[in-house]
């Protein structure tokens, strides 16, 4: 080792050293006050440097000080690309009023990319140089597909689709492919020109976490989720289908699917969005599959708990049944994409119902997986097994419909194909037999609540609401709400062309919030698409992932606005699947085997990328989009009672906001022992309040009105 080396790594320590204290200062000073405009994101960005800095600190110690400033400089260039992001429905970049900080971020992607550029370019090995010349112009192509693959995904269409600019689209595209280009040279730096491998890892400790991972990852995955339910939304309701789903778990708590009608006095003051009021009762029109589930949580007073245990679950189940259909490293490499995923992460946080849905996906799988292994002469327990499959199937149905007939339906397909060659009727009868079961409580519902068992509450409430078939499936002028919805819904009705869009739009979406990498979440899934034929169990994946995108196209909403594609959610383990799939490709392609075939560098590198997942973008997300969206919410999760009043108080709330983010805390059945928010801005209305419970004391939170902002 020259005497240059240690004076550079004990310099670069103390410069890591240096930033990180820096940092940490910054973010405990700067304080997220309404007062302050972007103070909150400086706060993020302050944090997250601290915690490239000790990233970097530490990789230093370990004896790799190159590789821990391109940690660094990638932790910070994917800081500034998200902080130059637009934090709302769709992902565009600022291209204006950047100021000084922009111009930083900026400067920041620039010296991210020159680095690591310069890296490669004069590593004394030319291993990356060299590695490029042997490639062949097929090998070329394939590069050229996945870098523009990922330039085309790295940023929305639908800002400039309705307003036809052209050259917008253009800026962003030739911005996004430099920001692409600048991370992925970072990762190649890392991988091929860098001394990571000089970080000393105990074969010891590899094997004992190796041996434990099966407990440590769904465990770990749990704590976040609940940490970022906490802090990112605040344990309270973001959309009003979440209010919805909470009151209709609410009323099933106490035994009924009908709270007794409200007062029609002031049933016009608690109007809200997806739960009706009629003769028949005071409900929520969303199926209760999940809210049978959530109502448990309702009962232990902790509703927000539910979905992080169910997506923690989840990764267990994941693993456990990509390790049956695969190999054990697939498995491993599955579940920590899965607990570093915010999508998964921003699901498993939320109290909307794609948790549940991936839970008994995979719950379902697990079973017939194993029980295809079973010795032939186990058929009872097999049938066994492959009922309680189709049960859970069925239940997917009973929760979310279009799912439960796209998922259910091709496990079918693949328990037919699969038993009808050994000529075994008894295991696929076993398993119709249990989708048919849960399945059918979806029509006995529906006819509970309508008289007609097609027709669901749901369905009944937007014909009311939108018009006749507006919310159904397919095209044509009359399709959608009235109005649209903005950006979110570009035309009137749902065209062929509207669907392609809203394809474009998820698919940027979809890469974006799987894995929160700022090359392109998909990229691991599209190296295993170019350089790949899919086969088995990955070929199995991709026809779920591809049928759940395809028969969404006749849909005309993608819902990319919350939690991602979150329509796309019932493919969320074949994305991740196939990704797994396109990482064991990636460590086997022959050009990289004779010095990147190290097992270390690369498994390195991927908890790198996961924990950029964590720390970096699952960060932003919740500070930027959820935690401004539940403003309202946490006010009134928070809002106490003034000193004397009545538990049975009425808080009159004096603006649409408020009662919004109030509905979660009313009870169904207005009971004595709670407090009941109303919406009253005028005399009239809190007059009407007054007569309707005149044996209650009435609250009026006039002195509320300067939390109504936006």
């Amino acid at each position: 080792m020259s005497s240059a080396q240690p004076l550079f790594r004990w310099a670069s320590m103390l410069c890591f050293l240096s930033l990180a204290v820096g940092a940490l200062l910054v973010a405990c000073s700067v304080l997220p006050l309404p007062s302050v405009a972007g103070s909150s994101k400086l706060t993020w960005f302050a944090s997250v440097t601290a915690v490239s800095a000790f990233a970097g600190l530490v990789l230093a110690w370990l004896r790799a000080p190159g590789a821990a400033w391109l940690v660094t400089l990638l932790f910070l260039s994917g800081a500034s690309q998200l902080w130059l992001s637009d934090a709302g429905w769709f992902k565009t970049f600022q291209t204006q009023y950047l100021g000084i900080a922009g111009r930083l971020m900026l400067g920041l992607i620039f010296v991210q990319g020159a680095v690591s550029v310069a890296c490669l370019l004069f590593d004394p090995k030319q291993w990356f140089l060299r590695t490029v010349r042997s490639l062949s112009l097929g090998q070329f192509t394939r590069l050229g597909l996945l870098f523009g693959g990922l330039c085309l995904l790295a940023i929305s269409i639908m800002p400039f689709v309705g307003t036809g600019d052209v050259t917008g689209y253009v800026v962003q595209f030739v911005i996004a492919g430099c920001a692409v280009a600048a991370t992925v040279a970072g990762i190649i730096a890392l991988l091929f020109a860098s001394d990571l491998d000089q970080v000393p890892v105990s074969g010891a400790l590899v094997s004992r976490l190796d041996h434990l991972a099966f407990t440590l990852i769904p465990l770990s995955f749990l704590v976040l989720a609940i940490v970022y339910s906490t802090f990112a939304f605040g344990q309270v309701p973001v959309v009003e289908d979440e209010t919805a789903y909470l009151f209709q778990a609410k009323t099933i708590a106490q035994g009924a699917f009908y709270a007794p009608e409200l007062p029609s006095s002031i049933a016009g003051q608690m109007d809200y969005y997806l739960i009706a009021n009629s003769a028949d009762g005071w409900y929520a029109t969303t199926v209760p599959g999940w809210s049978l589930i959530l109502a448990l949580g309702v009962v232990i007073g902790l509703p927000w708990l539910v979905n992080p245990v169910l997506g923690a679950v989840s990764v267990w189940l994941g693993m456990v049944f990509w390790r049956r259909v695969t190999n054990r490293d697939q498995a491993v490499t599955a579940g920590l994409l899965m607990t570093a995923s915010p999508w998964l992460l921003e699901a498993s946080a939320s109290l909307m119902t794609h948790a549940l849905v991936l839970a008994l996906t995979l719950g379902s799988w697990c079973l017939i997986a194993q029980a295809k292994d079973f010795a032939g002469d186990k058929w009872r327990r097999i049938s066994v097994q492959l009922l309680i499959a189709g049960l859970l199937m069925g239940w997917i149905f009973f929760t979310r419909a279009v799912e439960g007939v796209l998922i259910g339906g091709l496990t079918g397909f693949w328990v037919l194909w699969y038993f009808g060659r050994q000529r075994r009727l008894m295991p696929i009868l076993a398993y119709g037999l249990g989708c048919l079961i849960t399945g059918s409580l979806y029509f006995v519902y529906n006819f509970h609540m309508t008289g007609d068992a097609f027709s669901t509450p749901l369905m009944v409430y937007l014909n009311e609401s939108w018009g006749a078939g507006a919310n159904a499936f397919g095209f044509g002028p009359d399709i959608g709400p009235p109005g649209g919805w903005s950006t979110l819904d570009l035309w009137p009705g749902h065209s062929l062309m509207e669907a392609f869009v809203n394809l474009a739009n998820g698919l940027s979406a979809l890469n974006t919030e799987l894995l929160g990498w700022s090359m392109g979440s998909l990229s691991l899934l599209l190296i295993y698409v170019i350089w790949q034929r899919p086969r088995g169990p990955h070929l199995a994946m991709a026809i779920l992932a591809v049928a759940v995108i395809v028969v969404h196209l006749f849909y005309w909403f993608t819902g990319t606005f919350y939690i991602g594609p979150r329509y796309w959610f019932g493919a969320f383990f074949g994305f991740v699947a196939l990704s797994a799939g396109g990482f064991e490709t990636l460590r086997r392609l022959k050009h990289f085997d004779d010095r990147v075939g190290a097992t270390d560098r690369w498994h390195l590198v991927l908890l790198l990328l996961c924990g950029f997942s964590i720390v970096v973008f699952s960060t932003w997300r919740g500070s930027e989009r959820y935690v401004p969206r539940t403003k309202h919410a946490r006010v009134m999760a928070s809002y106490q009672l003034p000193e004397g009043a009545s538990d049975n108080s009425i808080v009159m709330l004096p603006c649409q906001r408020l009662f919004d983010g109030a509905m979660h805390r009313n009870d169904p059945f207005l009971r004595d022992r709670f407090p009941i928010f109303v919406l009253a801005t005028t005399e009239d209305e809190r007059e009407a309040v007054r007569r309707t419970f005149p044996e209650r004391s009435i609250i009026d939170a006039g002195d509320l009105q300067s939390r109504c902002a936006r």
